[in-house]
């Protein structure tokens, strides 16, 4: 699924993303995981996050292969990403925070790490008080400001006019 905005017309293309029993059948081992990623980035696209963090955590991620995980840990990247933003939009920081401190280490660690995301929860961490938790959050967002930039999969809008320089 590429399409970032869905209309109206792409309600019959949805409909295909649902198979009979008799032809999961006919499904490949290829074909299901194809299935599985076309799912999941339908959530994200339509910031279903909590679905889509569900149907994620549904993926027996113990059968794939290694790149095929990271694919995964990518979009789980994304969709905690997304949840993180829609928190900070909120200013509901302590949310926020749980969010980033459960999922971090099963997500991010695994696909580059984002400046953004580490801005967003030292914003948060500053609001709440938690200046100790700050100062580590700021040496890990110096370390990340020369990772290489994500690029794949974005399937969440960023604010790309500040630099992790201007962030710091």
């Amino acid at each position: 699924l590429r399409k970032k905005t869905l209309t109206e017309e792409d309600v019959e293309v949805k409909a295909y993303l649902k198979i009979k029993a008799e032809e999961e059948k006919e499904l490949t081992e290829d074909l299901k995981k194809t299935l599985w990623m076309v799912r999941l980035r339908n959530f994200i696209v339509e910031n279903n996050f909590t679905d889509a963090l569900a149907y994620l955590m549904a993926i027996p991620m113990d059968s794939l292969r290694p790149y095929e995980i990271k694919a995964f840990a990518g979009d789980g990247r994304e969709i905690v990403f997304g949840m993180i933003q829609n928190e900070a939009k909120n200013e509901n920081y302590p949310n926020l925070l749980k969010i980033f401190e459960f999922y971090n280490d099963r997500f991010e660690r695994k696909v580059n790490r984002e400046p953004l995301t580490r801005y967003l929860v030292g914003k948060a961490l500053l609001n709440i008080g938690t200046y100790d938790a700050f100062d580590a959050n700021y040496e890990e967002f110096k370390n990340s400001k020369d990772a290489p930039a994500r690029e794949f999969p974005l399937w969440i809008p960023r604010d790309d006019s500040f630099s992790s320089d201007y962030l710091m």
